[in-house]
C-alpha cells in the first residue's frame, strides 16, 4: 500500500469507536445526499439520460445498487429527526416492506425491543410479527375457482388455472 493517508498502526478502542461512529454518520449522510441528487435531477443536470447511467459512470455503481440505496434514503427520510436511525441498507430493506405511514412506529418498536442498533434479522422479526404475510394469491384464486365451478359458472380468464391445485 502506497497511500500515505492509510495508517497500518493498530487503533486503540477509543480511536476505533470514533472512526466507527464517523462511518455510521457518513452512511446516513450518503443516503440523504443521494436522495437530494435524485430528487434534484442531478443526473439530467449533468447530461445523463438516466439515474442508472449517472450512478454507473459517476459512482461505479450498478443500477440495482443505486436504486437500493435510493430506497434506503427514502425510508430513512420518513423517520423522525432525532430518533435512532437504521445504519445499514439491510436494516432499511426490511423496514421498507412496511407501508410508509407505519414505518416510524415500526422502527420505534424495533428500537424499543432490540436497542438502538438492531440487526437486520431483528428488524425482519419485528416486521413479520407486526405485519404477517397475507395468504398467497394462489389460494385466493383457488377459492374463486372452487366457488365458480361449484355453481356451474365458468370464467374464461381462469380457464388455464390448474384446477387440480384447487382441490
Amino acid at each position: 500500500m502506497n497511500n500515505p493517508s492509510i495508517s497500518l498502526v493498530a487503533m486503540s478502542g477509543d480511536e476505533a469507536r470514533s472512526l466507527t461512529n464517523q462511518v455510521k454518520a457518513s452512511a446516513s449522510a450518503l443516503w440523504a445526499n443521494l436522495l437530494r441528487l435524485y430528487e434534484g435531477g442531478a443526473h439530467t443536470a449533468l447530461g445523463y439520460a438516466s439515474w442508472a447511467g449517472y450512478c454507473a459512470d459517476e459512482f461505479d455503481m450498478s443500477d440495482a445498487q443505486a436504486y437500493r440505496l435510493l430506497q434506503s434514503a427514502r425510508v430513512v427520510s420518513e423517520l423522525p429527526i432525532g430518533s435512532s436511525l437504521p445504519r445499514t441498507e439491510s436494516q432499511v430493506r426490511e423496514l421498507a416492506r412496511v407501508d410508509a405511514g407505519q414505518r416510524a412506529e415500526t422502527w420505534q418498536a424495533v428500537v424499543e425491543e432490540h436497542g438502538p442498533e438492531p440487526t437486520a434479522r431483528e428488524v425482519k422479526e419485528v416486521v413479520e410479527r407486526r405485519y404477517p404475510k397475507p395468504e398467497p394469491l394462489g389460494e385466493a384464486v383457488c377459492g374463486i375457482v372452487r366457488l365458480r365451478w361449484a355453481n356451474g359458472v365458468r370464467c374464461p380468464q381462469l380457464n388455464n388455472w390448474p384446477l387440480a391445485r384447487c382441490q
